[in-house]
């Protein structure tokens, strides 16, 4: 969320918020582009938090109750990518700072 609130990825290619048919608001983020910013950004801004491999993060996701599908083929300006969603309600239920994604909307 802060990388989006610092221009670092943006809705247009790196994540977007969804409207599912059965009125879930998602968030989807296209984790296999994101990431490798992600671990960049965090040797830049000495990120004091547990940085994992790839693998790790996604094995960790399968028991996070806030991902709604850690491979959804989510719809990018006419192309479609692998992504992880994120059920927003459940992702401010388990008080994660997320407002940086949700900030685009407004824009």
């Amino acid at each position: 969320a802060i990388m989006a609130e610092k221009g670092e990825i943006n809705s247009y290619y790196d994540y977007k918020i969804l409207d599912l048919d059965n009125s879930v608001k998602t968030l989807a983020i296209r984790f296999n582009k994101v990431f490798p910013d992600f671990v960049v950004y965090a040797k830049k801004t000495n990120y004091e938090g547990d940085l994992l491999d790839k693998s790790s993060y996604l094995k960790m996701f399968d028991d996070c109750e806030y991902v709604f599908n850690k491979n959804w083929g989510v719809n990018f300006h006419g192309k479609t990518y692998r992504s992880l969603v994120l059920d927003i309600e459940k992702v401010k239920k388990a008080d994660l700072h997320i407002e940086g994604f949700l900030s685009s909307e407004e824009k």
